[in-house]
């Protein structure tokens, strides 16, 4: 029988959409943290500001996006950061999409382009992206058909496969990228591994951990929080679906910029925004976010 040295902590899915982006999206201590622990920056990030996670089209019948985390460091370069529970086949063309759309909406007129910052994308992917192949790490850059070593710096893509990294089995205390893949993997381990000689050396990590504490929250929450988390999933995927549709069909002129403003308005209640502010933001009645309230928060 194992005994714990401390109290065992049961702990949220961070791989969870909503979790996800509790801890990555609103404490930028611990997003910083974890970037420079898992992207190869020649310079490491300092400050960041985050930025909306929807990326608008300039033209109403162009494709709308939405992105789990994105921000700008002190260096003005960019990051887009999801977490990806399958492969989608779609997956690559839509990390591409989105940060074509970031450069594409880069520079102002007055701006010459050496002014332009490069953008990382980076996708924790639960699923299998190369199912005959070991390598866990995947980066994308453009570069010289013949000529590797020159390269287009402008994008850079990343891609994590977290159930190829988990059966190595390779975990290093020492490895900082280690800790935060390990956070996303099995966030108990990490937290049976952080003793007390670590505190202060992983204080983000142990921070993330904190949030995800099912300690923290009442069993009121937590059934809330298990019981509308598929309908929460779904009910965002039908939205952008609806969203997609518009698009390729043309219909309704409009419709994409009203779908959007409904996922922001729904991302906000999801995040404890009272109904009157989410209203006053987005312009909708309140009768009508008490109905989406109770449909998708409350039921």
């Amino acid at each position: 029988v194992h005994l714990c040295k401390k109290r065992c902590m049961a702990f949220l899915d961070p791989k969870q959409d909503s979790t996800f982006k509790y801890v990555f999206a609103e404490h930028p201590d611990v997003l910083i943290d974890m970037l420079n622990a898992i992207l190869p920056l020649k310079v490491p990030i300092v400050s960041l500001e985050y930025l909306p996670p929807e990326l608008l089209p300039r033209q109403t019948q162009k494709k709308t996006s939405i992105v789990d985390v994105r921000c700008r460091d002190n260096l003005n370069r960019h990051f887009i950061v999801e977490m990806q529970v399958a492969h989608r086949k779609n997956l690559r063309k839509r990390m591409l999409y989105n940060a074509a759309k970031i450069i594409a909406n880069e520079l102002y007129p007055f701006q010459d382009f050496d002014q332009l910052r490069i953008t990382y994308s980076l996708c924790f992917l639960e699923g299998t992206m190369y199912p005959n192949k070991q390598e866990w790490f995947h980066p994308f850059r453009i570069s010289h058909e013949n000529f590797e070593d020159d390269k287009l710096d402008g994008i850079e893509w990343f891609f994590v496969e977290l159930g190829k990294w988990r059966k190595l089995g390779n975990f290093s205390i020492t490895s900082r990228r280690d800790v935060w893949l390990s956070f996303l993997s099995n966030p108990e381990m990490l937290d049976t591994m952080l003793t007390t000689e670590y505190e202060n050396e992983y204080k983000e990590a142990r921070k993330a951990l904190r949030l995800i504490d099912k300690a923290k929250y009442t069993p009121e929450q937590l059934w809330a929080m298990e019981r509308n988390a598929d309908e929460l999933y779904f009910a965002w995927e039908a939205l952008k679906m609806d969203i997609d549709e518009a698009t390729k069909e043309g219909e309704a002129k409009g419709i994409v910029e009203g779908q959007q403003l409904l996922l922001s308005a729904l991302n906000d209640l999801k995040l404890g925004k009272s109904i009157n502010e989410v209203a006053s933001s987005y312009n909708f009645e309140v009768s009508f976010l008490e109905t989406l309230y109770k449909q998708f928060i409350l039921k």
